[in-house]
């Protein structure tokens, strides 16, 4: 007796499956970062802003040299 072996059916486009989901997640973890890093530079920026005073002497740096060597205070 002949037995007749029923084959399931090929499985075509599974890979092109895998991949159209690993470059979504690619995308998802590349959108993260640029997102949590753009949010960062931000906060940092705000904080810069915030911590020095706009008055502060514009001294030059060779009076400071000069002042810090020399050992005068004022």
């Amino acid at each position: 007796m002949l037995r007749l072996q029923s084959q399931p059916p090929p499985r075509q486009g599974v890979i092109l499956l895998i991949v159209v989901v690993l470059l979504a997640l690619f995308l998802v973890v590349g959108l993260s970062f640029v997102w949590y890093s753009e949010s960062a530079a931000t906060a940092s920026r705000i904080y810069r802003e915030a911590s020095v005073p706009s008055d502060v002497a514009d001294l030059p740096p060779r009076a400071v040299t000069a002042s810090t060597l020399s050992g005068r205070t004022s």
